[in-house]
């Protein structure tokens, strides 16, 4: 954005001024972000976004490797850290959305009512969380899948043992997995 003095020509002040080049970044027109845990240089400045077609608070962080990533705001009275902290909170929210479709049924829900659909909500992520709680308290490495997983084996042991019931008989096993599982054959 251009802040210089007015021309004091006919016609259309001067409002941008140049492109950003991000190998060689004007120090003069940015600020120097200060923020702990972050590896590289970070910079924000105001900028005009073409494609938006309006003024963006824009952070330019530039990494240890020499490349960079962009960070922007429509809301111009936001800092630089306050767009940075936005973003890190908006992919792990993009990941309990992610997780909650796959796993939790979250998209599942055919009801109409907004009773209903707010407990469909919520009863999908209780239970993602849940899973996070349990998969934390048992030292397990977080991956809703890998949970799944485990439950559901867990869930099919119980209930060949408990048609066992006291004394296990492996032919009974056997047809009974084969049961659950759908492998044995059904007769023509």
């Amino acid at each position: 954005m251009y802040t210089g003095p007015r021309s004091n020509k006919p016609g259309r002040p001067k409002t941008l001024d140049g492109k950003i080049n991000y190998k060689k970044l004007d120090l003069t027109r940015m600020a120097k972000m200060h923020i702990e845990g972050l590896e590289g240089t970070a910079y924000t400045l105001i900028a005009y976004s073409k494609t938006l077609k309006q003024k963006v608070r824009l952070v330019i962080w530039v990494m240890p490797n020499s490349k960079h990533k962009l960070f922007f705001s429509t809301k111009t009275s936001m800092s630089g850290e306050e767009v940075l902290r936005t973003y890190r909170s908006r992919f792990q929210i993009e990941f309990c959305f992610r997780d909650a479709k796959q796993y939790t049924g979250l998209a599942h829900c055919q009801a109409r009512n907004k009773n209903q659909l707010d407990f469909s909500y919520n009863a999908s992520f209780a239970s993602q969380y849940v899973a996070k709680v349990m998969m934390k308290e048992n030292g397990l490495p977080y991956s809703i899948a890998s949970f799944k997983e485990l439950m559901a084996s867990t869930y099919i042991a119980k209930l060949i043992f408990d048609r066992c019931r006291s004394i296990p008989n492996r032919k009974f096993i056997s047809h009974t997995i084969k049961e659950l599982f759908g492998w044995h054959r059904k007769a023509a």
